[in-house]
């Protein structure tokens, strides 16, 4: 990987991250990003543009409402996607991860809808709408990979209606421990919980519904603390009471 770009890259983000130039045709995590079905070789001088940026947890991607620049690609860590709505009240609408593109309204030149905030550390890649353009008319088969993630996140937006937001709150905060499990994909069914209140906002809840919760599951063993907020989940009694 390069070193740290001297210049300030100019996008909507990152006055405090770390800026290297992106290396796509040697990235080791390809197969799980945007480009991973591209001729990487053939488009070499139209990957310029994109860099790859390392920023802290609680930096601000880009904000809602802020005019479009390109589209961000996660490599490792988490971004949860905040709304803000007409009463000033901020609601945490998805958790994404590695694999995943944010801004992607960036593509119909529109303004950001949510603020992407990074939970943990985050190394990910901004990609300018205009390489975007020149690389799909090079490489069609870019277009597939954007519907794919446009429908992915359709997908998860109609989920996270349907079960997290129905139901007992104990019901819920399963459900939610499992989509976290299956979206970070750590070994030993640990998964490192969010805040109560980020959780809180997700559920639609207070967070001290959620401290009651959570202290209720760890006392019935079905969630065991390792450390600060790495936990290990007991997978067959969180499936059963998210079913019920």
């Amino acid at each position: 990987m390069a070193g740290p770009l001297n210049n300030k890259l100019h996008t909507v983000c990152l006055d405090d991250s770390k800026v290297y130039r992106a290396d796509c045709q040697h990235c080791s995590i390809r197969h799980l990003m945007l480009f991973s079905p591209l001729e990487m070789e053939s488009i070499s001088t139209l990957l310029w543009p994109i860099h790859r940026c390392i920023s802290a947890a609680k930096t601000s991607i880009y904000h809602q409402g802020q005019p479009p620049y390109g589209i961000f690609s996660i490599r490792r860590g988490f971004v949860k996607l905040v709304s803000l709505n007409k009463n000033g009240q901020h609601r945490i609408i998805r958790l994404l991860g590695p694999g995943s593109c944010i801004g992607l309204e960036a593509l119909l030149n529109e303004n950001y809808h949510q603020t992407a905030e990074a939970v943990t550390e985050l190394d990910f890649c901004t990609i300018p709408i205009k390489t975007i353009y020149h690389i799909e008319k090079e490489q069609p088969i870019l277009y597939e990979q954007l519907q794919k993630q446009w429908d992915q996140q359709l997908y998860e937006a109609d989920k996270w209606l349907s079960e997290l937001l129905v139901g007992s709150i104990k019901g819920r905060v399963c459900r939610f421990l499992l989509m976290q499990y299956h979206l970070q994909k750590l070994p030993d069914n640990k998964i490192i919980l969010i805040s109560n209140q980020d959780i809180a906002s997700i559920l639609a809840t207070s967070k001290e519904t959620i401290s009651r919760c959570i202290t209720n599951l760890r006392n019935e063993g079905i969630i065991q603390r390792q450390e600060k907020r790495l936990y290990t989940l007991d997978l067959e009694s969180i499936q059963a009471i998210a079913d019920e």
